[in-house]
């Protein structure tokens, strides 16, 4: 459900939340618009075609294409793990590490605007709006994103290193990928 816009996001709160929470998040405009879209064109859609109404579909936004029922959150973080295995991100990430990167960059973004604007760097100001941009209620569950806070990473020459690396595997499991691909046309055309 929107509660209230301006022209950059729109502020959401989702009618079904972990411990019963009634966090608002924002949106950012595009999305929302793409996501209306989606709701209006191809899950309409896909209802029409199976002969399901939002009875069947309970307002969730992910729907099975076969029963058009509400996917369950292990699934939808299976799919997402498949997409990440599939473009080389290490294996046994899943939705939460989407969430992860998102956090990550969120408070490394709030530790140098602070840091640069010579406020406090402090571990419980840099976290609350992140905590809140995550609808957690409390800076406990932030402490595994403490890390960013407590160094300047995106500055150091061990960071810098670490991500040359991450770019190298991804290229690396591309180009395994591809040659599995043409090892299987090669035995394909050679029977």
């Amino acid at each position: 459900m929107a509660q209230s816009s301006n022209e950059d996001h729109i502020w959401v709160t989702p009618a079904l939340q972990k411990f019963g929470y009634q966090a608002a998040f924002k949106v950012p405009f595009p999305l929302a618009v793409r996501i209306n879209r989606y709701c209006k064109d191809s899950r309409a859609e896909l209802l029409r075609k199976l002969g399901k109404d939002e009875s069947t579909a309970n307002g969730f936004l992910f729907l099975s294409t076969r029963s058009a029922t509400p996917l369950d959150h292990e699934y939808i973080s299976r799919i997402v793990g498949s997409a990440l295995t599939a473009i080389g991100v290490q294996q046994r990430a899943g939705a939460h590490a989407v969430r992860r990167k998102f956090a990550d960059d969120l408070t490394a973004e709030h530790h140098a605007v602070r840091k640069a604007s010579g406020l406090s760097t402090a571990p419980e100001d840099v976290l609350r709006p992140v905590a809140d941009a995550l609808g957690q209620q409390s800076l406990h569950s932030q402490e595994s994103y403490q890390r960013v806070v407590m160094s300047d990473v995106e500055m150091s020459h061990e960071h810098k290193l670490r991500q040359e690396l991450q770019k190298q595997g991804s290229e690396l499991a591309a180009k395994d990928h591809e040659i599995a691909r043409l090892r299987k046309l090669l035995v394909k055309s050679s029977s």
